[in-house]
């Protein structure tokens, strides 16, 4: 992180705390999200059989060829980013985020959906992997404001892990276009909803 020359003693020296107090937030705020989060979220914990091993989430296809198409390409999608496939992982997410988005329309779901929250996550995470700033700073904030929404009408608990990553996501987005402050906030909520 570069800091600004303020051409002033005085001023540049609280620029600097302020700045390495920045990071430590951060720092903090990955933490948190590191320890309380999973790491990808099209997949669900198997917390029945007692381990913590991953299972793809099945949603009942009843013949619906679109459900049928998301049973086939979740567990696809969980091999191919554990392969290291990031290109084609993105591929495959936005095409679960265009069925997500068919199996739960707007018309129906005027607040989204959480499973397509938890989409907007993995399309961040690997946009992030990629490096495709443009990208990750459009799904962070189309998640975000989606999480937002279904925070605001209760349709997430208040202390939802999708809403704090979804904030830290965002955050790191517009690190990286040099947005501090933005960043900051997103940080500090992210890090109130662990408080």
């Amino acid at each position: 992180m570069e800091y600004r020359n303020t051409h002033s003693c005085a001023t540049s020296k609280p620029a600097k705390r302020s700045g390495v107090a920045f990071l430590l937030l951060a720092f903090r705020c990955f933490v948190a999200l590191l320890l309380g989060l999973p790491v990808h979220h099209v997949w669900a914990s198997d917390t029945a059989s007692g381990d913590a091993q991953e299972r793809p989430i099945v949603l009942p296809d009843n013949g619906d060829p679109l459900l049928r198409r998301h049973n086939e390409l979740v567990p696809r999608l969980k091999n191919l980013w554990q392969q290291g496939k990031d290109r084609e992982t993105l591929q495959g997410l936005q095409e679960l985020l265009v069925l997500y988005r068919q199996i739960y329309p707007a018309s129906d779901y005027p607040n989204g959906h959480a499973y397509i929250v938890r989409c907007y996550r993995d399309l961040c995470r690997v946009t992030d992997q990629l490096d495709q700033r443009e990208l990750l700073m459009k799904y962070c904030q189309e998640g975000l404001a989606m999480c937002r929404r279904l925070h605001a009408s209760h349709e997430l608990p208040p202390h939802d892990a999708d809403l704090a990553c979804m904030l830290a996501n965002t955050g790191n987005a517009m690190m990286q276009f040099n947005r501090f402050a933005e960043a900051r906030a997103c940080f500090l909520e992210a890090i109130e909803l662990y408080e």
